[in-house]
């Protein structure tokens, strides 16, 4: 993972923490783009202290392995649910959430996938607004160094 997405995943990472967050859900591809380096139209982001995953559909696989390197490359199946398996594994239960990109019909299927799934999962969601807008509001040395 270059230093540039290092340097944010630690910012978040300190957000999360201050916030009592256990895992960050991105859902904006201009974020998740920021965040990750991945460029596909298709996606979301799951961050935690530890783990950055990066869910994706088929056709872009090949490309988040590419230009993501240092993130967990997931395969979203159509129809599957996928955020409860994930969820579980990385032991999220308080999870901010992009409340001022993600749909209401995402959200409520991110909602009832959880609750139908077969784990003992206990999710939180926790609405958020502009934490990664003002990471990325902040320049880094080779952000600054760019727009010269």
């Amino acid at each position: 993972m270059t230093d540039n997405k290092s340097h944010r995943l630690l910012r978040l990472r300190e957000h999360m923490a201050e916030q009592e967050l256990d895992g960050f859900l991105v859902s904006s591809a201009a974020n998740r783009r920021y965040m990750s380096g991945f460029t596909g139209s298709n996606g979301y982001l799951v961050i935690t202290a530890t783990e950055a995953v990066l869910a994706t559909d088929f056709r872009y696989i090949e490309q988040a392995q590419s230009e993501s390197p240092g993130f967990d490359v997931r395969h979203i199946r159509g129809g599957e649910p996928w955020f409860p398996a994930v969820a579980d594994e990385v032991g999220m239960h308080r999870i901010g959430f992009e409340a001022d990109d993600m749909s209401v019909a995402a959200f409520s299927r991110l909602q009832r996938e959880v609750e139908e799934s077969e784990s003992d999962l206990q999710v939180d969601f926790e609405e958020t607004a502009g934490v990664i807008e003002w990471i990325r509001a902040v320049k880094d040395d080779g952000e600054i160094e760019a727009l010269d």
